[in-house]
């Protein structure tokens, strides 16, 4: 889970985060992306059928979701008053950076090229990073790429040489050795733990 707005944060998740977002799943059903590329999503065509949807859906729903939202939210609060001793201008260039990653995860994203983009030399970039993120930046984009493999393994049908490409490394061997580091497991059986998971927790 990530913060927002001036501040970054990386908290791990709990179970009682995973129940809440299962519950909202349940609350908000078809309201997935169809493909998780934002330029593809990102538009009047999807934002009207969620509009749409929302206005079908009982108020309870809409109250429940937003309570839902706001107890994942919170616990961000503790950890943004602790955080201040960098600027917003500093951060600002960060989150802009995050941004980049986000968006061009399929490409060669080096530490050379990141501090480009944020006007900055290398070295500072990356210790403001590290200062920012409380992680380093090579590690960070490893990370945001095994979650797009995780969303890719469970919204898609595609190889791990796909999922690998359009996640930015370099083949599906490389894939799983980076996958089993920050998982614990291989793709494959992360993805039937996840469907088991989720099959048993909307079971009748």
């Amino acid at each position: 889970m990530h913060g927002f707005r001036n501040h970054v944060f990386t908290l791990d998740a709990d179970q009682n985060d995973k129940c809440l977002i299962y519950r909202i799943l349940e609350l908000n059903p078809d309201m997935g992306l169809s493909d998780p590329n934002p330029q593809k999503y990102d538009n009047l065509n999807y934002l009207d059928r969620c509009k749409k949807t929302e206005s079908e859906k009982p108020l309870s729903n809409t109250f429940e979701s937003q309570g839902i939202l706001l107890q994942l939210f919170s616990r961000f609060k503790p950890l943004s008053q602790e955080n201040n001793d960098y600027n917003d201008t500093s951060s600002r260039r960060i989150i802009q950076t995050i941004q980049y990653i986000n968006n061009n995860l399929n490409k060669n994203l080096s530490v050379k090229l990141l501090a480009q983009e944020a006007c900055l030399t290398p070295d500072y970039f990356s210790r403001l990073f590290l200062q920012v993120t409380k992680s380093r930046p090579i590690e960070f984009i490893q990370r945001k790429r095994i979650e797009n493999v995780q969303l890719l393994l469970i919204t898609t049908n595609h190889s791990l040489e796909k999922i690998a490409e359009l996640s930015g490394l370099s083949n599906s061997s490389y894939l799983i050795r980076l996958f089993k580091r920050y998982t614990g497991t291989v793709p494959g059986k992360w993805k039937d733990h996840y469907q088991k998971e989720k099959n048993l927790f909307f079971q009748p």
